[in-house]
Protein backbone atom coordinates (compact mmCIF):
# COMPACT_ATOMS: atom_id res chain seq x y z
CA UNK A 1 0.00 0.00 0.00
CA UNK A 2 1.22 3.78 -0.86
CA UNK A 3 2.45 5.03 2.58
CA UNK A 4 0.35 7.95 3.71
CA UNK A 5 1.67 10.49 6.23
CA UNK A 6 0.13 10.93 9.78
CA UNK A 7 0.24 7.49 10.48
CA UNK A 8 0.40 8.27 14.28
CA UNK A 9 -0.22 6.11 17.42
CA UNK A 10 -0.52 6.68 20.43
CA UNK A 11 3.15 5.61 21.24
CA UNK A 12 4.69 7.38 17.85
CA UNK A 13 3.06 10.44 18.45
CA UNK A 14 3.83 11.13 22.52
CA UNK A 15 7.21 10.05 20.88
CA UNK A 16 7.59 12.79 18.53
CA UNK A 17 6.23 15.75 20.75
CA UNK A 18 8.77 14.71 23.17
CA UNK A 19 11.19 15.42 20.31
CA UNK A 20 9.54 18.57 18.27
CA UNK A 21 6.99 20.32 17.79
CA UNK A 22 3.52 19.43 16.03
CA UNK A 23 3.10 23.16 14.66
CA UNK A 24 6.86 22.98 13.52
CA UNK A 25 6.35 19.31 10.96
CA UNK A 26 3.17 20.92 9.63
CA UNK A 27 4.48 24.19 8.98
CA UNK A 28 7.62 23.44 7.54
CA UNK A 29 6.03 20.21 5.27
CA UNK A 30 2.97 21.85 3.94
CA UNK A 31 2.81 25.63 3.47
CA UNK A 32 6.69 25.28 1.79
CA UNK A 33 5.28 22.69 -0.81
CA UNK A 34 2.01 24.28 -1.63
CA UNK A 35 3.01 27.83 -2.14
CA UNK A 36 5.82 26.97 -4.21
CA UNK A 37 4.04 24.34 -6.13
CA UNK A 38 1.33 26.65 -7.18
CA UNK A 39 3.82 29.40 -8.16
CA UNK A 40 5.71 26.92 -10.42
CA UNK A 41 2.55 26.13 -12.03
CA UNK A 42 1.24 30.22 -12.57
CA UNK A 43 4.40 30.89 -14.63
CA UNK A 44 4.82 27.85 -16.77
CA UNK A 45 0.81 28.59 -17.50
CA UNK A 46 1.55 31.85 -18.44
CA UNK A 47 5.12 31.44 -19.97
CA UNK A 48 5.27 28.14 -21.40
CA UNK A 49 9.28 28.62 -21.52
CA UNK A 50 11.29 25.95 -20.97
CA UNK A 51 13.32 27.86 -17.75
CA UNK A 52 9.36 27.17 -16.01
CA UNK A 53 9.16 23.92 -17.08
CA UNK A 54 12.42 23.04 -15.19
CA UNK A 55 11.45 25.03 -12.11
CA UNK A 56 8.03 23.24 -12.51
CA UNK A 57 9.97 19.70 -12.83
CA UNK A 58 12.45 21.27 -10.03
CA UNK A 59 9.08 21.64 -7.43
CA UNK A 60 7.07 18.49 -8.16
CA UNK A 61 10.88 16.54 -7.41
CA UNK A 62 10.28 19.05 -3.70
CA UNK A 63 6.98 18.19 -3.22
CA UNK A 64 7.99 14.50 -3.60
CA UNK A 65 10.73 14.25 -1.56
CA UNK A 66 8.72 16.58 1.12
CA UNK A 67 6.05 14.50 1.23
CA UNK A 68 8.11 11.30 1.74
CA UNK A 69 10.14 13.27 4.66
CA UNK A 70 6.75 13.98 6.07
CA UNK A 71 6.23 9.93 6.64
CA UNK A 72 9.32 9.71 8.33
CA UNK A 73 8.29 12.24 10.95
CA UNK A 74 4.85 10.42 11.47
CA UNK A 75 5.31 6.55 10.94
CA UNK A 76 6.69 6.14 14.04
CA UNK A 77 4.95 3.14 14.31
CA UNK A 78 4.53 1.99 10.84
CA UNK A 79 7.49 0.48 10.15
CA UNK A 80 7.71 -0.61 6.29
CA UNK A 81 6.24 3.23 5.52
CA UNK A 82 8.90 4.69 7.25
CA UNK A 83 11.93 2.21 6.12
CA UNK A 84 10.28 2.66 2.56
CA UNK A 85 10.19 6.46 2.18
CA UNK A 86 13.50 7.28 3.94
CA UNK A 87 15.21 4.56 1.37
CA UNK A 88 14.09 6.86 -1.58
CA UNK A 89 14.32 10.30 -0.26
CA UNK A 90 18.08 10.71 -2.16
CA UNK A 91 16.32 9.71 -5.38
CA UNK A 92 14.01 13.03 -5.09
CA UNK A 93 16.23 15.49 -3.85
CA UNK A 94 18.73 14.27 -6.49
CA UNK A 95 16.02 15.08 -8.69
CA UNK A 96 15.56 18.23 -7.71
CA UNK A 97 18.55 19.81 -7.68
CA UNK A 98 19.10 19.05 -11.13
CA UNK A 99 16.08 20.08 -12.34
CA UNK A 100 17.28 23.53 -10.41
CA UNK A 101 20.00 23.76 -11.79
CA UNK A 102 18.53 23.02 -15.04
CA UNK A 103 16.42 25.94 -14.13
CA UNK A 104 19.11 28.56 -13.60
CA UNK A 105 21.24 27.64 -16.58
CA UNK A 106 18.17 28.16 -19.20
CA UNK A 107 16.85 31.34 -17.47
CA UNK A 108 20.46 32.98 -16.98
CA UNK A 109 21.30 31.53 -21.00
CA UNK A 110 18.01 32.24 -21.87
CA UNK A 111 18.25 28.59 -23.93
CA UNK A 112 17.89 24.79 -23.31
CA UNK A 113 20.71 23.16 -21.67
CA UNK A 114 23.24 21.18 -23.98
CA UNK A 115 22.38 17.43 -24.42
CA UNK A 116 25.94 16.49 -22.72
CA UNK A 117 25.18 18.55 -19.38
CA UNK A 118 21.26 17.19 -19.38
CA UNK A 119 23.10 13.26 -19.68
CA UNK A 120 25.96 14.35 -17.55
CA UNK A 121 23.70 15.67 -14.57
CA UNK A 122 21.18 12.61 -14.84
CA UNK A 123 24.21 10.56 -14.08
CA UNK A 124 24.05 11.83 -10.67
CA UNK A 125 20.95 9.83 -10.39
CA UNK A 126 22.81 6.42 -10.94
CA UNK A 127 24.24 6.22 -7.40
CA UNK A 128 20.82 6.74 -5.23
CA UNK A 129 18.99 4.35 -7.88
CA UNK A 130 22.05 1.68 -7.27
CA UNK A 131 22.28 2.18 -3.51
CA UNK A 132 18.25 2.22 -2.71
CA UNK A 133 17.69 -0.87 -4.84
CA UNK A 134 20.55 -2.46 -3.08
CA UNK A 135 19.11 -1.10 -0.08
CA UNK A 136 22.85 -0.43 0.99
CA UNK A 137 21.38 3.16 2.07
CA UNK A 138 19.45 1.84 5.08
CA UNK A 139 20.30 -1.05 6.88
CA UNK A 140 18.23 -1.54 9.96
CA UNK A 141 15.56 -0.19 12.35
CA UNK A 142 16.12 1.26 15.39
CA UNK A 143 12.81 0.76 16.88
CA UNK A 144 13.63 2.44 20.59
CA UNK A 145 13.86 5.81 18.59
CA UNK A 146 11.97 5.34 15.63
CA UNK A 147 14.51 6.03 13.23
CA UNK A 148 16.36 4.21 10.17
CA UNK A 149 20.25 3.67 10.54
CA UNK A 150 21.63 5.27 7.72
CA UNK A 151 25.13 3.97 5.50
CA UNK A 152 27.68 6.73 6.61
CA UNK A 153 28.51 7.12 3.38
CA UNK A 154 25.26 7.47 1.59
CA UNK A 155 23.93 9.86 4.13
CA UNK A 156 25.76 12.72 2.58
CA UNK A 157 25.02 12.57 -0.91
CA UNK A 158 22.47 15.06 -1.31
CA UNK A 159 25.03 16.84 0.54
CA UNK A 160 28.08 16.43 -1.95
CA UNK A 161 26.00 17.11 -5.45
CA UNK A 162 24.22 20.31 -3.68
CA UNK A 163 28.18 21.71 -3.34
CA UNK A 164 29.16 20.62 -6.98
CA UNK A 165 26.00 22.34 -8.20
CA UNK A 166 26.39 25.09 -6.17
CA UNK A 167 29.70 25.22 -7.33
CA UNK A 168 28.43 25.42 -11.04
CA UNK A 169 25.80 28.06 -10.30
CA UNK A 170 28.67 30.55 -8.98
CA UNK A 171 30.96 29.70 -11.93
CA UNK A 172 28.18 30.56 -14.28
CA UNK A 173 26.84 33.90 -12.84
CA UNK A 174 29.64 35.19 -12.32
CA UNK A 175 30.82 34.30 -16.28
CA UNK A 176 27.49 35.78 -17.16
CA UNK A 177 27.27 39.00 -15.04
CA UNK A 178 30.66 39.96 -16.54
CA UNK A 179 30.13 39.35 -20.57
CA UNK A 180 26.48 41.03 -19.77
CA UNK A 181 25.95 44.91 -21.00
CA UNK A 182 22.93 45.97 -19.96
CA UNK A 183 22.19 46.57 -16.18
CA UNK A 184 18.72 44.98 -16.24
CA UNK A 185 19.67 41.65 -17.51
CA UNK A 186 23.03 41.88 -15.31
CA UNK A 187 20.68 41.77 -11.98
CA UNK A 188 18.14 39.43 -13.48
CA UNK A 189 21.20 36.96 -13.79
CA UNK A 190 22.59 37.85 -10.24
CA UNK A 191 19.28 37.45 -8.56
CA UNK A 192 18.45 34.27 -10.57
CA UNK A 193 22.25 32.43 -9.61
CA UNK A 194 21.87 34.08 -6.18
CA UNK A 195 18.12 32.61 -5.32
CA UNK A 196 19.21 29.03 -6.65
CA UNK A 197 22.71 29.12 -5.00
CA UNK A 198 20.89 30.08 -1.80
CA UNK A 199 18.30 27.17 -2.08
CA UNK A 200 20.59 24.61 -2.84
CA UNK A 201 22.71 26.20 0.10
CA UNK A 202 19.72 25.89 2.82
CA UNK A 203 19.46 22.18 1.84
CA UNK A 204 22.95 21.14 2.09
CA UNK A 205 24.02 23.17 5.07
CA UNK A 206 20.92 21.63 6.86
CA UNK A 207 21.78 18.24 6.03
CA UNK A 208 25.21 18.82 6.51
CA UNK A 209 24.68 20.07 10.41
CA UNK A 210 21.99 17.12 10.92
CA UNK A 211 24.64 14.51 9.65
CA UNK A 212 27.39 16.28 11.72
CA UNK A 213 25.53 16.06 15.49
CA UNK A 214 24.85 12.34 14.89
CA UNK A 215 28.51 11.40 14.12
CA UNK A 216 29.50 13.53 17.03
CA UNK A 217 26.65 11.71 18.70
CA UNK A 218 27.28 8.50 17.38
CA UNK A 219 23.67 8.13 16.15
CA UNK A 220 22.34 8.92 19.57
CA UNK A 221 21.16 12.05 19.71
CA UNK A 222 17.79 11.91 17.68
CA UNK A 223 16.88 15.65 17.96
CA UNK A 224 19.85 16.14 15.40
CA UNK A 225 16.71 15.13 13.24
CA UNK A 226 14.83 18.74 13.79
CA UNK A 227 17.66 20.99 12.35
CA UNK A 228 16.74 19.12 8.84
CA UNK A 229 13.26 21.09 8.71
CA UNK A 230 14.90 24.20 7.97
CA UNK A 231 15.98 22.64 4.42
CA UNK A 232 12.28 22.90 3.10
CA UNK A 233 12.39 26.65 3.93
CA UNK A 234 14.75 26.68 0.77
CA UNK A 235 12.25 25.89 -1.93
CA UNK A 236 10.30 29.18 -0.19
CA UNK A 237 13.00 31.06 -0.35
CA UNK A 238 13.87 30.45 -4.67
CA UNK A 239 10.03 31.20 -4.74
CA UNK A 240 10.44 34.52 -2.73
CA UNK A 241 13.14 35.73 -5.06
CA UNK A 242 11.78 34.57 -8.53
CA UNK A 243 8.26 36.59 -7.53
CA UNK A 244 10.17 40.07 -6.80
CA UNK A 245 11.94 39.42 -10.41
CA UNK A 246 8.67 39.25 -11.61
CA UNK A 247 6.96 42.56 -9.70
CA UNK A 248 10.08 44.22 -10.19
CA UNK A 249 11.62 43.45 -13.76
CA UNK A 250 8.90 41.39 -15.34
CA UNK A 251 11.11 38.23 -15.52
CA UNK A 252 9.74 36.06 -17.55
CA UNK A 253 7.91 38.48 -19.69
CA UNK A 254 5.10 38.89 -17.10
CA UNK A 255 3.63 41.96 -17.00
CA UNK A 256 3.06 43.34 -13.44
CA UNK A 257 -0.57 44.10 -13.98
CA UNK A 258 -0.97 40.43 -14.97
CA UNK A 259 0.55 38.84 -11.81
CA UNK A 260 1.03 41.67 -9.35
CA UNK A 261 -2.13 40.87 -6.71
CA UNK A 262 -0.91 36.98 -7.23
CA UNK A 263 2.55 37.10 -6.45
CA UNK A 264 1.66 40.23 -3.21
CA UNK A 265 -0.65 37.37 -1.86
CA UNK A 266 2.26 34.39 -2.17
CA UNK A 267 5.06 36.70 -0.84
CA UNK A 268 2.75 37.58 1.90
CA UNK A 269 2.27 33.93 2.96
CA UNK A 270 5.69 33.14 2.86
CA UNK A 271 6.68 35.95 5.57
CA UNK A 272 4.01 34.54 7.86
CA UNK A 273 4.88 30.77 7.28
CA UNK A 274 8.69 31.63 7.81
CA UNK A 275 8.66 34.05 10.63
CA UNK A 276 5.32 32.69 12.39
CA UNK A 277 6.19 31.11 15.96
CA UNK A 278 6.03 27.73 16.52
Amino acid sequence: MFPLPFQFTAYSLASLKAQISIDSIVLSHIPTVVIPLAFAIFLYWHTKKISTLYLLFATIAFSLWTYFDLITWTSFGVQNSLMFSWSILDIFSTLFIVFAYWFFYSFIKGADLPLWQKLGSLCFLIPPLVYTALSINLSEFFNSYGVAIENDYTASYSVLISVIFLLAIIVITTAEYRKTQEATEKTKKLFAGFATGIFLSIFSISYAITNLLLFLSNGQNQEAYNVSIYALFSMPFLTGVLAYLVVKYEAFNIKVIKSIVYTLICMAILFVNIFLPY
